[in-house]
């Protein structure tokens, strides 16, 4: 039976309507990044297709569909009506149906039920990397003396646990997981999921909800874009059965969601991109990740434009200035208060932009003096290439270069800032902070880039004084 579809995938099935005595009708299943459809062809005027005929012309296919083959079950949620094509010469029309949640089983019970599940665990980029969890551990032993000597190795596959914390209603947690399937000999691949539990079923945008409040934090810890990969549920309706139809067991069952396919076909970050998280998770605890789901929505005018920019891949430098800039006057306005020496960003005696990006460096408390002559000149340079970008009134785009590394800079200003709120003193105390400006301050250096004090990038160094 088949329990995975890769992308482009495409399959001819029988649709079975639940609610009613439908004529047999054959279409073909297809899974792209937009999500699964359901392609149903048939003649106009004819009693065989009188149902299908109302799914299309009506523009109202049934909530579920189950469709099958000899080799595939799949279970079908939250249709609705995707177009159709005629031809009008041969009365014949191609019927198009989307599908919101396409699952890899037959589901038990009344099939005109909505779709709620208790438990669904995600694979995401950098999660492996980031946990640290295996599923494997090795042993070996020796017996015997020279040719004679036999070495035995000895695997343990088993999945462990990592964190568990909860967010609002929702247990999440973090363990590894392992595949072990499609290959011939020894084959274990090792993974990391995260999974939602509710007390009771909920719909799979419920999990869906809390799972990406986490993602925009890894996607922070990386600085990069990070994307579901793939879905699986459990839940009591979807069981194994003997034959007699004797439960046996309550399988893990792969999930296709139209919100999420699209992830599945974007490049995943390289080794690089997750070699340096600014944190951990054996330096986090469970409170920490609490805390985060809970501020995240209070927070989300700050950490959105940034969390958005980073799940985009090969994006114009200009939006990096833009997004980040954006969320750093979120965070000078109405995440931190007043701060010392910010009077010297003020126009006219009144906050403007670089006071609320000067705010957000000032609290990171760190050393700019390798590429900046002060805090404020840092300041006023983001918020001078932003309004360079913004206003068609200032005249030309700035140098490129000099917005990149800016807009770099602030990014991982927002980053180190989102971090620093929702840490315990002693979990931030572990970030390393001045990492991730090490390269951007070397293409200062390189280039012979100083930023003054009235926010514009020289490019003749001063020299030291004294």
């Amino acid at each position: 039976m088949i329990e995975h579809l890769e992308l482009d995938a495409v399959v001819p099935v029988l649709p079975v309507d639940p609610g009613k005595e439908t004529p047999w009708v054959v279409g073909t299943l297809t899974l792209t990044e937009h999500g699964v459809r359901v392609d149903i062809p048939y003649v106009t005027h004819e009693e065989q297709f009188k149902t299908v005929s109302e799914w299309i012309d009506g523009e109202s296919p049934p909530e579920n569909l189950f469709v099958t083959t000899n080799d595939l079950q799949m279970s079908l949620f939250g249709l609705s009506y995707g177009g159709h094509s005629w031809n009008l010469g041969r009365g014949t029309v191609q019927g198009f149906i989307n599908v919101e949640e396409a699952l890899m089983k037959q589901r038990d019970g009344n099939p005109l039920d909505p779709l709620l599940v208790e438990e669904v665990r995600s694979e995401i980029d950098g999660l492996i990397e980031w946990s640290g969890l295996s599923s494997v551990v090795t042993s070996s032993t020796s017996t015997g003396e020279g040719r004679t000597r036999r070495n035995t190795i000895h695997y343990t596959v088993s999945s462990v646990d990592g964190l568990i914390w909860t967010q609002g209603e929702a247990t999440l947690s973090i363990s590894s997981s392992w595949n072990g399937k499609g290959r011939h000999g020894i084959h274990i691949e090792d993974r990391c999921v995260l999974t939602t539990k509710f007390d009771e079923p909920r719909p799979f945008v419920d999990h869906l909800v809390e799972q990406r409040k986490f993602i925009a934090l890894l996607s922070l810890i990386f600085g990069t874009a990070v994307s579901f990969r793939n879905h699986q549920i459990r839940d009591f309706r979807f069981t194994d059965k003997t034959i007699n139809g004797t439960v046996h067991g309550f399988p893990y069952v792969e999930l296709i969601s139209r919100e999420t396919i699209r992830e599945y076909a974007t490049e995943k970050p390289s080794a690089a991109d997750l070699r340096f998280p600014l944190i951990r998770m054996s330096n986090l605890t469970s409170e920490t990740l609490t805390k985060w789901g809970e501020d995240y929505d209070s927070l989300a005018r700050f950490l959105l434009p940034v969390v958005g920019l980073l799940r985009v891949r090969n994006i114009f430098v200009e939006n990096t200035v833009i997004n980040a800039a954006m969320s750093l006057e979120a965070f000078g306005k109405t995440v931190v208060g007043r701060v010392d020496g910010e009077e010297d960003t003020y126009w006219q005696e009144k906050p403007i932009l670089a006071t609320y990006i000067f705010r957000g460096i000032k609290t990171l408390h760190l050393s700019w003096e390798s590429i900046a002559a002060s805090e404020v000149g840092l300041a006023r340079a983001i918020a001078k290439n932003y309004n360079a970008i913004k206003h068609p009134d200032k005249g030309e785009f700035p140098d490129s270069f000099h917005t990149k590394v800016l807009g770099q800079f602030a990014t991982n200003i927002v980053r180190l800032n989102a971090l620093k709120l929702v840490t315990r003193e002693e979990e931030y105390a572990k970030v390393d902070a001045e990492t991730i400006f090490r390269g951007l301050t070397e293409l200062f250096e390189l280039n012979n880039l100083f930023i003054n004090d009235d926010g514009i990038i020289m490019s003749d160094k001063p020299l030291p004084t004294g």
